[in-house]
C-alpha cells in the first residue's frame, strides 16, 4: 500500500491497531492526537514517562501530530490534513467526531474522494452510537464473555483485548472494500464498524451451534471447543497440545503413542502404517 495516505484520529487499540496493519502493509500513517497525547501513552508499563507498551507497540512507524481539534485555531490544520489524506480512520464517538468537523458530511466536503472508517461501541445509526464502550463492556454485550459459561459455568473475559482488535482488523477489511469502491466509482465512501455486531458475528461463527437451524437442531455452543479437554496436557517435562482432527491424524497419534488398540473401532483404518513426520 506504498502511497496510501492515512490520518487516523484513534485512541487507546482499536483505530490505532488498524493504523499500525495500515502502516505495517506500506500507507503512510499520520496521527493526530489531542493536546497531551493519546490516553494509551500513558497506560500500563511505560506510561508514567508517556512511552506505554500500548504506544510503542501501536504507534512503531507511524507520523505524529498535536490537534487540537476543538479549537478554531487548529480547525484549518485539521481541515488540510482530511484534504490530504485517501483513508481517515477513527474510534471517537459521533459526538465528538461532529464537533470536529469528522461527520461524513464535512469530510465529504473537504475531501470527496476520501474513505472514512468511524468505529465505535455502537453503530453511529443507533441510539447507542453515542454511549462509550470499551473491550471488556464489548466482550460483554456480544456473547464472548458468556461463551466462558458454557465450559466454566461462569462468565469470563479473555486475556487480551480480543475485541478491539478484532474490530481494528476489521477497520483494515471496511477500508480496502472501500478503496476497491473508489477506485471504481471516483467517489468517497463512509463505512462504519459498530464493535458489538462485529463481534457477536465473530463469536457466532461456531457458537450459534443448533440454532444455526429453522427449527434449531440443538443449544448454542459448539462442543469441540467447549469441552473441559479441550487444552494443554500435563508431559513429563511441561506441557503438549495435540490436536487430532481428522481419522488420519487420530491414527497417526496413536500410532506414535504405540497404541493401535485405540483404533480396533475404526473400519479400514489406516493406522498400522508407518507414520510420515
Amino acid at each position: 500500500m506504498d502511497g496510501l495516505k492515512v490520518l487516523e484520529l484513534g485512541t487507546v487499540i482499536m483505530a490505532p491497531y488498524a493504523g499500525k496493519i495500515l502502516t505495517d502493509l506500506g500507507a503512510t500513517v499520520i496521527k493526530a492526537e489531542q493536546p497531551g497525547g493519546d490516553i494509551g501513552r500513558r497506560i500500563g508499563l511505560g506510561g508514567v514517562s508517556g512511552d506505554s507498551v500500548l504506544s510503542m507497540n501501536l504507534n512503531a512507524s507511524k507520523h505524529s501530530i498535536e490537534i487540537d481539534a476543538g479549537s478554531k485555531a487548529d480547525r484549518p490544520v485539521l481541515e488540510h490534513l482530511i484534504g490530504w489524506s485517501d483513508v481517515i480512520i477513527t474510534n471517537l464517538l459521533p459526538r465528538r467526531r461532529r464537533r470536529y468537523g469528522l461527520d461524513w458530511e464535512n469530510v465529504r466536503r473537504l475531501n470527496p474522494r476520501t474513505v472514512l472508517c468511524t468505529a465505535q461501541g455502537f453503530s453511529s445509526h443507533s441510539d447507542l452510537g453515542d454511549r462509550p464502550a470499551y473491550d471488556d463492556i464489548i466482550q460483554a454485550g456480544s456473547g464472548v464473555a458468556d461463551t466462558y459459561s458454557l465450559r466454566d459455568g461462569r462468565p469470563s473475559y479473555s486475556p487480551y483485548v480480543v475485541a478491539d482488535k478484532v474490530c481494528g482488523m476489521t477497520m483494515v477489511q471496511a477500508v480496502l472494500a472501500a478503496l476497491f469502491k473508489t477506485q471504481a466509482s471516483g467517489k468517497g465512501t463512509w463505512v462504519d464498524v459498530p464493535m458489538v455486531e462485529t463481534m457477536a458475528a465473530f463469536t457466532l461463527v461456531e457458537h450459534l451451534g443448533g440454532q444455526t437451524y429453522s427449527p434449531p437442531r440443538g443449544d448454542v455452543g459448539w462442543s469441540r471447543v467447549l469441552s473441559p479437554e479441550h487444552r494443554p496436557h500435563q508431559a513429563l517435562d511441561g506441557f503438549m497440545c495435540v490436536m487430532p482432527y481428522t481419522d488420519k491424524n487420530w491414527a497417526d497419534f496413536c500410532t506414535i503413542i504405540d497404541r493401535p488398540d485405540y483404533l480396533d473401532h475404526l473400519v479400514g483404518s489406516p493406522s498400522r502404517s508407518p507414520v510420515t513426520m
